[in-house]
């Protein structure tokens, strides 16, 4: 009895290395062919789920500036854009309140520089962007450390 279920299992394993090197075959014949990295990454994906026994999903995450993100899934493709557009939105959120919080920093610098040396703001704006070269810092920390010595020396 136990010799009919190894036999049984012999075969199932036969059929799924069969199975994976047919999706292996099928991958390099894609990859192969000329096409963008998207429609590739989404082959894989395909014969990744074909492949695998009792896979649902299957998705190619990368990461980006150490943040994940998703390029190519089986599935529910309209769940998956959505998504990324999420993401990308909250990213540019961030990156909006960065800018507002890094003009105001540096509008605070041009104005200090305007009062003490009777200069126009152009002229103010590119003291801190030569200081900021000459530093090699970000123009925006350079005017919160201006800002920050000012403050704790008022005189």
């Amino acid at each position: 009895m136990s010799h009919g279920r190894e036999l049984v299992d012999e075969r199932d394993a036969a059929r799924r290395v069969d199975e994976v090197t047919s999706a292996l075959e099928q991958l390099t014949a894609a990859l192969d062919e000329d096409e963008r990295l998207p429609v590739i990454l989404q082959r894989v994906c395909r014969q990744v789920a074909h492949a695998v026994p009792d896979t649902e999903l299957a998705s190619i995450t990368l990461l980006r500036e150490g943040a994940p993100y998703t390029v190519a899934a089986t599935g529910d493709g309209a769940a998956l854009r959505s998504a990324r557009r999420y993401t990308a939105a909250q990213e540019t959120i961030e990156q909006l309140r960065t800018a507002l919080s890094s003009r105001a920093v540096i509008d605070q610098a041009k104005g200090i520089l305007m009062a003490l040396h009777r200069i126009s703001a152009d002229d103010a704006f590119g003291r801190l962007v030569e200081q900021s070269q000459n530093t090699n810092l970000k123009l925006r920390d350079v005017a919160e450390q201006f800002v920050t010595d000012v403050l704790d020396n008022p005189g």
